[in-house]
């Protein structure tokens, strides 16, 4: 998220916390997952339905 949040300011001036934007992508239903190499990555989350 940090490098997220550099890119919004650089482009176009917007200032975001790194942590208020892990929890949009969150309510937008993406999801941090790890690949077998150990690096994380987001992941659109599933779409519609209850869990």
């Amino acid at each position: 998220m940090p490098d997220l949040a550099a890119w919004l300011e650089e482009l176009h001036g917007v200032t975001a916390d790194p942590s208020s934007l892990s929890k949009l992508m969150r309510q937008e239903g993406f999801t941090y997952k790890k690949n077998p190499a150990g690096i994380g990555e987001r992941t659109p989350g599933r779409q519609g339905g209850a869990a």
